[in-house]
């Protein structure tokens, strides 16, 4: 999705509102809109629609995916670390490039993250 990608998340949430007038949305659907509602700051709606959505999740992949957004967003869960790598023993072999994007995007900022960390506990 083309907004999703520029970061245009308000744009994002109209198209999928609109979409969602007349069909359903997809488990890829419900992750957009899941991941713009954190990214603006709607936690507790994007919470409220993780909580209602996440256990009729048939895909995997996608379950995972919407598992490591809310923990981002929200800090629920101190095993963010093992869903990446449950994530990414599942896309690694998959031809879903868009997943597998998405879990190295994820594990490179995890990692980085720990290692500035890890530096600035030595640093001092």
């Amino acid at each position: 999705m083309v907004f999703l990608l520029n970061k245009q998340y308000d744009d994002s949430l109209t198209y999928l509102s609109q979409l969602e007038k007349s069909q359903t949305l997809t488990e890829n659907g419900i992750n957009i809109k899941c991941s713009c509602l954190y990214q603006l700051g709607k936690v507790q709606e994007a919470d409220e629609l993780f909580q209602n959505t996440i256990f009729t999740f048939k895909d995997p992949m996608y379950k995972l995916e919407m598992e490591i957004i809310q923990c981002e967003h929200t800090y629920h869960s101190p095993d963010i670390e093992s869903k990446l790598l449950e994530l990414y023993a599942l896309t690694k072999d998959s031809r879903n490039f868009e997943n597998y994007e998405f879990v190295l995007d994820r594990l490179i900022s995890y990692y980085e993250d720990k290692i500035t960390l890890m530096n600035w506990i030595y640093s001092n």
